[in-house]
């Protein structure tokens, strides 16, 4: 046994978990998609090792609610200002922000302070004690539930879907105590079929692989594999027709083209992402 007190356990280098952001001053633009839905995505974000991933956002035309942001890409002026267009372009306000990831808080500050009026929901507690700024704002950020989420905002046209059943990455990449739950919620656009993920999977050519579950960041709890497996074929049994990721290269981040025709193939990605909880064909899973 070491003698003496041990001294405190430091900080992790890292202050945030999606770090930087683009070093592009060029005006951005936000991207049709398909009908009520837009992609804006920053070329230029980096993670706590520096490495460089991007990162998209998804913009939502609700029936009655406005526009509604998911997974702000970056807190640069030029995203915000692209925002502010849309918001000009449509007639719409943005009345929601939504962060669906326990790890993508640290652009929230920007996006809260830049549309004051609108409700900001985060996917976990995590957010908010990475984020203590975000604590005085009004109105107050809402942690959305893990196993029920739910963004009123958004119940008109979409279906959330929570992933449970993993946890958190080891304590050096987050500075999360060993076994914490880790917290996402997947965004279906029923209209369109459109599925937004977060962080759980890596898009088609994400560090040089297909469609790909993110083992690094989502290694499945002690005994918790059911749940796993339930989530896997919840989102499968969506049969969504396009996917839409937080990370990868702006031509890599859409998979799918919404058609019927893309359906199957969608699902087939899908499956095989999974396969390491064991999902298949959902055919017992309601959605």
């Amino acid at each position: 046994a070491r003698d003496g007190p041990r001294r405190p356990r430091p900080s992790p280098t890292p202050t945030s978990d999606i770090m930087g952001a683009s070093n592009s001053k060029l005006p951005q633009h936000c991207e049709p998609l398909a009908d009520g839905l837009w992609t804006l995505h920053s070329p230029h974000n980096r993670n706590f090792i520096g490495m460089q991933i991007c990162s998209a956002c998804l913009l939502i035309k609700t029936p009655s609610s406005g526009l509604v942001v998911i997974n702000p890409p970056s807190h640069d002026q030029i995203f915000l200002d692209a925002v502010r267009k849309l918001c000009h372009d449509t007639g719409e306000k943005v009345t929601a922000v939504f962060s669906p990831g326990d790890w993508h808080h640290a652009y929230l500050m920007a996006w809260a302070t830049a549309f004051p009026d609108a409700n900001l929901y985060v996917a976990s507690e995590r957010v908010l004690t990475k984020q203590p700024a975000l604590a005085p704002r009004l109105p107050a950020a809402i942690v959305v539930d893990t196993k029920n989420p739910s963004v009123p905002e958004l119940a008109e046209c979409c279906t959330l879907l929570p992933w449970l059943g993993c946890k958190q990455p080891p304590w050096i990449m987050g500075g999360d105590t060993s076994g914490t739950p880790r917290a996402e919620h997947v965004i279906l656009h029923n209209p369109t079929s459109t599925l937004f993920v977060t962080d759980h999977l890596f898009g088609d050519g994400f560090m040089g692989k297909g469609i790909s579950f993110n083992t690094i960041g989502f290694s499945l709890q002690s005994g918790a594999k059911d749940q796993a497996l339930e989530s896997a074929q919840r989102i499968i049994a969506t049969r969504p027709r396009r996917l839409v990721f937080s990370h990868g290269d702006k031509s890599a981040v859409v998979f799918g083209d919404g058609t019927e025709a893309a359906e199957e193939v969608v699902a087939a990605a899908l499956e095989n992402a999974y396969k390491f909880c064991g999902a298949g064909a959902p055919s017992d899973v309601s959605t």
